[in-house]
């Protein structure tokens, strides 16, 4: 990558060089088709979008986990929403994109919705696109520094090694 990232946590990242990183590393619920430009399963296996377009519905694989072996949950995709309202992570800069955006619901362990203030035609395309982070790591991320030299996420790719200043180490998952 052309220069070191400031961080590489997935929550508080802003640069493109965390984020060349994070392309390998995180997945999101659903992945853009380059052949065909529409939305293939990713830590979602399937989607539900209601008639009046104010309720995506997102239904969570069951053989998802995060690279510490954990199970990819609804309440995973609900906290990576949640992350970008909650003052205590500075997510000002995401908030744009998602403030048409009411709430995330969790409907079951495995099933989340999320609901519109308003119809949007880019309401879907950003959900779509949310990068899930692990709960159960970076609820504490207030607590612990070192996740600024972590990431943990779901992609072919995990973070084996980071030196800062000289190296940065993606093992193929």
């Amino acid at each position: 990558i052309g220069e070191e990232p400031k961080t590489i946590n997935p929550i508080t990242a802003t640069d493109a060089y965390a984020r060349s990183v994070h392309n390998y590393v995180m997945d999101s619920l659903l992945t853009r088709n380059p052949s065909t430009y529409g939305w293939d399963p990713g830590i979602a296996e399937s989607y539900e979008v209601s008639k009046d377009g104010l309720q995506f519905t997102f239904k969570i694989r069951k053989n998802g986990f995060f690279h510490d072996d954990q199970p990819v949950t609804a309440a995973d995709v609900k906290f990576s929403f949640d992350t970008i309202f909650d003052d205590r992570f500075s997510l000002f800069h995401m908030r744009p994109y998602f403030e048409n955006i009411e709430k995330a619901e969790l409907v079951d362990a495995d099933t989340v919705r999320f609901v519109a203030k308003k119809k949007y035609f880019g309401n879907f395309d950003v959900l779509a696109q949310l990068t899930i982070v692990p709960k159960h790591i970076y609820e504490k991320m207030d607590e612990n520094n070192k996740l600024n030299k972590t990431v943990i996420g779901t992609g072919p790719y995990f973070l084996e090694r980071y030196d800062k200043g000289q190296l940065i180490v993606l093992k193929k998952n």
